[in-house]
């Protein structure tokens, strides 16, 4: 009897486990469409005000997955934007060090806008790297700016980007949470399924079309 119960026990708990895990799979596929639409519509905007619309990233469809990769990876290594980590230091802040509220929060957000940038830069960097030496396609260059690296990465973007994600992240957060309140699981596992095969296609089919043409399919216009 007892050895059945612990079994049961031990086959609970890896229920549990698996469960959490797919739930925090599925929390970075939705992290990562909801960032690299938001980063596409952010890019193409700003474009249109400069006078100077353009298609932006890689991809057809309008995703620029650079800031999803970002933006996961930020949430890998430090949780989600409320999540136990920035609490648990938030606490000691307050407890252990006597800061104010207001400090606990500059000390907690600072080492986190430091690591968004951080994740930014080496994302950027590292796109633009392959895409320049493995695709012979230039989608940003930086030469123009002052301290930038082989025009792939410059401090002032940087510091923007890290911004942007900063606050796209705790903006991601909460549409996810909505989603999960107003939309069943299948529906919204439906449509990361279907992002997924699409975006995979896209990629595909533009590697393809570099290859064959010298040149990517755009949307609309050109790039700068």
């Amino acid at each position: 009897m007892t050895l059945n119960k612990d079994k049961n026990l031990r086959k609970g708990a890896f229920k549990v486990l698996l469960f959490e895990k797919h739930n925090e799979a599925t929390y970075v596929l939705h992290l990562f469409f909801l960032v690299s639409l938001a980063g596409w519509i952010g890019e193409t905007v700003f474009f249109v005000i400069i006078g100077a619309p353009a298609d932006r990233g890689f991809l057809t469809m309008p995703f620029c997955p650079v800031y999803g990769f970002s933006v996961c990876g930020i949430y890998l290594l430090t949780g989600p934007p409320y999540g136990k980590f920035r609490e648990i230091i938030y606490d000691k802040l307050i407890v252990k060090r006597r800061l104010s509220e207001l400090g606990a929060v500059i000390c907690t957000v600072v080492p986190h806008y430091i690591t968004v940038t951080f994740c930014v830069t080496l994302s950027e960097l590292s796109g633009g790297l392959f895409f320049d030496k493995l695709l012979n396609v230039r989608l940003w260059d930086y030469s123009g700016f002052c301290c930038n690296f082989m025009g792939y990465v410059c401090p002032q973007f940087s510091f923007l980007f890290g911004l942007a994600a900063s606050i796209s992240t705790v903006i991601a957060d909460k549409a996810i949470k909505l989603m999960k309140k107003f939309f069943c699981f299948g529906a919204v596992k439906a449509v990361d399924v279907t992002f997924s095969v699409l975006m995979i296609a896209d990629f595909t089919f533009n590697v393809i079309a570099v290859i064959v043409t010298g040149g990517h399919i755009m949307l609309y216009g050109t790039h700068v």
